[in-house]
């Protein structure tokens, strides 16, 4: 990948933003955090990887990233260990010999693990919204996800892990929202516990889980770049289409509404003065944050379908 600094913004900073602490591998190693993503993008970032630009002055979010964790780094108490990568090899199918005997490799680094707790902790930055996004998903945000992995492979490599917990870094948290809102989070520093990852038979399921993922991206990885499946809905950080109900004199809506019929339902109950207005969902993922999104056909598409709609 290409990093450019178009902005011209100073020499140190653009220095940072080409460290690439992210090994390349081909498609017998996969990371814990690129499986989170979707299969499409996975082989699209693999096969034109040369291809791709990235501009420093969108990089900002990374660079800060990296500092919160070199901050904690060496930081490790007693029983402790911090910034371990660990991987396992699982065996997935292999279309040329129609066997199970491609070994395929799972590695991730985790953050710190301590072993008299058997407590497995990662560090986030994000926004205030994206740390109440992933606490209201629960066990089916990315970042329970994550962490269930590193389970699995610490559990690979004979360590205990009973709970698992995120220290959320919030970098746009303000003291004057926390004053006023009781709702908000009231710490700029917040602490999202997970409890029992499971049992070997959950890790065992969990395993498959990961084969199957591997497998579709080998199988897929055979086609060319339009006849790749989309990335899911979740992956595309697609919120879904909405009907808002509206109130004359009112910008934002009274209510977000998944069907039509309950949005007109509710219109009909609230009376004369109020509306419903269609928000179609939007893919937050492939129009911000892609890195191959040039080489995606479901971008394209979509794209095209947002400037016909403009033009019309």
């Amino acid at each position: 990948m290409k990093i450019t600094n178009i902005n011209n913004l100073p020499e140190a900073y653009y220095r940072n933003c080409l460290r690439d602490d992210h090994p390349r591998w081909g498609m017998d190693t996969f990371s814990v955090t690129e499986l989170q993503k979707g299969t499409k993008e996975i082989i699209l970032t693999h096969r034109h990887w040369e291809e791709l630009t990235q501009d420093c002055s969108d990089m900002v979010w990374l660079i800060l990233g990296r500092a919160v964790h070199k901050v904690f780094e060496g930081s490790e108490g007693e029983h402790e260990i911090s910034e371990a990568r660990l991987s396992a090899t699982v065996m997935a199918y292999n279309p040329q010999t129609d066997a199970w005997d491609r070994p395929v490799t799972i590695s991730g680094g985790f953050d710190l693990y301590n072993g008299q707790t058997c407590e497995l902790t990662d560090y986030k930055t994000t926004q205030t919204f994206g740390y109440q996004t992933k606490k209201q998903e629960g066990m089916d945000s990315e970042w329970y996800k994550q962490e269930r992995m590193y389970w699995w492979l610490l559990g690979k490599a004979g360590f205990e892990v009973r709970t698992g917990k995120v220290v959320v870094i919030l970098k746009d948290w303000s003291k004057a929202k926390a004053r006023i809102d009781r709702d908000y989070p009231q710490l700029p520093v917040q602490v999202v516990t997970y409890g029992s990852f499971g049992n070997s038979e959950s890790a065992a399921l969990l395993e498959q889980d990961i084969v199957r993922k591997v497998e579709n991206i080998i199988m897929n990885d055979q086609l060319p770049d339009d006849h790749i499946p989309p990335c899911t809905k979740e992956e595309r950080w697609d919120r879904g289409e909405k009907w808002a109900v509206m109130k004359a004199g009112r910008k934002s809506a009274v209510r977000l509404l998944d069907s039509r019929y309950d949005a007109d339902r509710m219109v009909e109950d609230l009376g004369a003065g109020h509306s419903v207005v269609y928000r179609p969902g939007i893919p937050t993922k492939c129009v911000d944050y892609c890195p191959c999104a040039e080489f995606c056909s479901f971008y394209r598409d979509y794209m095209e379908a947002q400037n016909d709609v403009q033009e019309a």
